[in-house]
């Protein structure tokens, strides 16, 4: 995908405040945790933000050459994997769902590690496995080394940026404190706010990982 502008607007999204954006992102993420060694973890609002701002620099009607739509660039595959409404996708609340419960999955899939789950956002599950190696290296693959980068950037300018003006502290941005180390070997964590533990396996309604490549 074409590398987003590092072009930071004071709202993200055209015709959304970042309290709606944030209200959409902190909903889906409460509604999709993941796992790490039975663990539950929440998504860090910051780190959607970031995806947002380098799939469509947060143009809700964006469309890719290749089908991907709306503000985290939904591929028609990755909707039907995960059951979401394609009829309505380029729909801010149900593109935000949507990719939040496939970064969710990633999450989930990779173990918690941060530049594997990134590199198959880029390129679906496939290329989680194929383009980056244990250890946390990406291997020598332009496209998704510039795209986890400038991720990861965004990620760190988001988590610093202060939703000012918004009811209610649970759709306030999580303190930059909260977990957002990039997994590099088996002790270290997720990028993540770390949810109530012991929940066990996810149910039904959460997504689980994913066991079949996506093209």
């Amino acid at each position: 995908m074409v590398l987003a502008t590092m072009l930071i607007l004071p709202a993200l999204v055209a015709g959304l405040s970042d309290c709606q954006l944030n209200e959409l992102i902190t909903a889906a993420a409460a509604k999709y945790p993941y796992f790490v060694e039975g663990k539950q973890y929440t998504l860090h609002s910051a780190l959607i933000r970031g995806i947002i701002q380098q799939e469509s620099s947060g143009n809700p009607k964006a469309r890719s050459p290749v089908g991907a739509r709306g503000l985290m660039q939904i591929m028609p595959q990755t909707a039907e994997l995960l059951k979401c409404d394609w009829t309505r996708i380029e729909d801010p609340a149900v593109n935000v769902d949507c990719g939040v419960k496939f970064v969710a999955a990633l999450l989930t899939y990779t173990k918690g590690d941060l530049l594997k789950a990134i590199s198959g956002y880029n390129g679906g599950t496939h290329s989680t496995e194929k383009s980056v190696l244990m250890g946390g290296r990406i291997a020598d693959n332009k496209e998704t080394k510039a795209y986890v980068k400038s991720v990861l950037n965004f990620f760190e300018h988001y988590k610093t940026v202060s939703i000012s003006g918004c009811p209610g502290s649970s759709i306030s941005t999580p303190a930059a404190s909260s977990l957002s180390t990039v997994r590099k070997g088996p002790t270290a964590r997720p990028a993540a706010v770390p949810a109530e533990e012991g929940q066990g396996e996810p149910d039904e309604d959460r997504p689980r990982p994913l066991r079949e490549p996506l093209e």
